[in-house]
């Protein structure tokens, strides 16, 4: 009697317990969102005015300038997809400060400008606006070193047809 007793209080703790599990799982998924202290950056892009956008493997892009940090928000996208839609950007600096980010997600271009990123539309023609700000080409040319460098390591990293070496002639 007391072990039909004991695998009912065990099936009935079970049970509640499996039934909570959904409730966790809600509870996890609304965690909030990486701090940029938190977060494991995969690129930085320097930009023109000194300052540099950092792509967060977990958290979005992020645009640093001096000692600190704001997130760059994306006002088109839903909170939920913009962390992951930052993760394909490709950053390209421009000489004003600003950036261009493309998407390969969303196949879309965006105008960022420190922590602000705005949808880039077709127009009909191009608005004249003089550029602000002193002009630096430094970090443009940092950013293009970076790449040639990752380029030149990738091609002496891949095998070489020279460095192949000829089988020997079997003797008759």
């Amino acid at each position: 009697m007391i072990h039909k007793l004991i695998i009912a209080i065990f099936v009935l703790i079970v049970g509640l317990v499996s039934c909570d599990q959904p409730k966790a799982k809600k509870t996890q998924a609304r965690q909030k969102p990486t701090s940029f202290k938190e977060t494991l950056f995969t690129t930085v892009t320097p930009t023109a005015d000194g300052g540099a956008y950092a792509l967060g493997f977990d958290s979005g892009l992020w645009y640093l300038r001096g000692s600190e940090a704001v997130k760059v928000h994306f006002p088109d996208l839903p909170a939920a997809i913009a962390d992951t839609f930052s993760f394909t950007l490709q950053i390209t600096p421009l000489l004003d400060g600003s950036a261009y980010a493309y998407s390969q997600i969303e196949s879309s271009f965006w105008h960022l400008r420190e922590d602000i990123a705005v949808r880039v539309t077709e127009a009909s023609a191009l608005s004249k606006r003089p550029i602000s700000g002193a002009v630096n080409a430094f970090p443009l040319y940092v950013a293009e070193r970076q790449m040639r460098l990752k380029a030149e390591q990738e091609m002496e990293e891949r095998p070489s047809v020279d460095d192949e070496q000829p089988e020997p002639e079997e003797a008759y």
